[in-house]
């Protein structure tokens, strides 16, 4: 626990121990209101446009992670795309959550899961660089 120091009396003090809630209190906030919009997402379809490519009709990818995927994923361009990590963060998804084809709302689900993740990184990083009011009291 770091300690302040109270420049007209010369005494460190400890932060107060209420001090994280408010910052808590903002963080819930950002995520609710940013992710509200998008919880009607896991009853959505695939789209005909590309994820047929990436997912639907990935053999690779509804197979779910083994060695010979994530192999695949290092490797593979199909419509000249080379993403890695979107492939094995799709075979996960198949893996742990049985997505896959039939379950576009797990892949929609798991975007949704890197979107809060997105959040909670962009707030930790304003608060490093010294934003010191975003989300104190």
């Amino acid at each position: 626990m770091s300690k302040r120091v109270d420049k007209k009396a010369g005494i460190s003090k400890s932060p107060d121990k209420g001090q994280a809630l408010p910052g808590a209190v903002v963080v819930f906030f950002l995520l609710v209101l940013s992710l509200l919009p998008y919880f009607q997402i896991m009853d959505f379809g695939f789209v005909n446009y590309d994820d047929p490519l990436h997912v639907a009709a990935q053999p690779s990818v509804l197979e779910g992670i083994s060695s010979e995927s994530v192999a695949w994923a290092m490797t593979a361009t199909p419509g000249n795309l080379w993403h890695p990590l979107t492939w094995v963060s799709y075979m996960a998804e198949v893996q742990l959550f049985g997505g896959g084809a039939e379950s576009p709302g797990v892949h929609h689900g798991g975007n949704l899961f890197l979107y809060a993740i997105t959040i909670l990184l962009l707030y930790h990083l304003v608060r490093k660089l010294g934003f010191r009011h975003f989300g104190h009291a």
